[in-house]
């Protein structure tokens, strides 16, 4: 959660010590085992607390700038390098040595709150996108664009751009770099062969900085998590349909 402190002139950034990862039930639903499995998730997990690393997973200097934030950490997508950690707790850090003691005397499962200054002297690339799927009542891209526009009006976002994304045989495939469509096999020869009928869907894809101060506001971040989530919900529903919102 980021929120904007304009007395001391800060970013709070509210983190959890401790990493929580929440129980994964095990599912019949064929499309969601599929789903898990493209993106990793295990099929089935007990909920759990982890520690990532003692210091949050960061790097700070003496003058309390961040140098690294590790993958996996708990601060990861919250703060970048050039960050200035000013404060934890409301306490004032003046060293890393401080920093790191406060951090440490916090136990699993506490929240953190942090006064950073975000506004970085060099503003740093994380690029990060943002999908949005046709439904059944957009099957022309004008419709579309409407609605992307309509939301990007009421979204305090900066884009870096906008680009239409295409792709052929099924929407699951959204997210793989590669894949062929049509791929049959004689049973009693093992030839393959290739070709054959399959849906061509286009989306539009919203690219931007993540590093940006500009988009690293509460208003931002939680806007770009719910469409996110819409898009993967999107993504399930024309999967099991099987049928084109888009057919070029």
């Amino acid at each position: 959660m980021l929120s904007a402190n304009a007395s001391a002139m800060l970013t709070e950034i509210v983190v959890t010590r401790g990493h929580y990862i929440p129980a994964i039930e095990a599912t019949e639903d064929v499309f969601e085992a599929r789903r898990r499995a493209k993106s990793n998730i295990p099929p089935q997990r007990d909920a759990e607390w982890v520690i990532r690393s003692d210091h949050l997973g960061i790097s700070i200097n003496d003058a309390g700038f961040v140098r690294k934030v590790a993958h996996g950490s708990e601060v990861e997508h919250k703060l970048f390098e050039g960050d200035r950690i000013r404060s934890i707790n409301g306490v004032k850090v003046a060293s890393k040595q401080q920093a790191y003691g406060i951090i440490e005397t916090v136990q699993a499962g506490e929240e953190l709150t942090l006064g950073v200054n975000i506004e970085q002297r060099e503003v740093r690339q994380k690029l990060a996108y943002v999908d949005f799927l046709p439904t059944e009542a957009e099957p022309t891209v004008a419709q579309l664009v409407r609605r992307v526009n309509k939301t990007l009006e009421s979204w305090p976002i900066k884009v870096l751009s906008i680009e239409t994304v295409s792709v052929p045989g099924s929407m699951a495939n959204k997210e793989s770099t590669h894949f062929m469509l049509g791929i049959n096999q004689d049973k009693k020869t093992g030839k393959k062969s290739y070709g054959g009928r399959g849906v061509f869907y286009q989306f539009l894809r919203v690219w931007y900085n993540e590093a940006d101060p500009t988009n690293r506001v509460a208003e931002v971040q939680q806007e770009a998590a719910t469409l996110a989530e819409a898009a993967d919900a999107a993504v399930i529903v024309l999967d099991k349909k099987e049928t084109p919102c888009l057919v070029m």
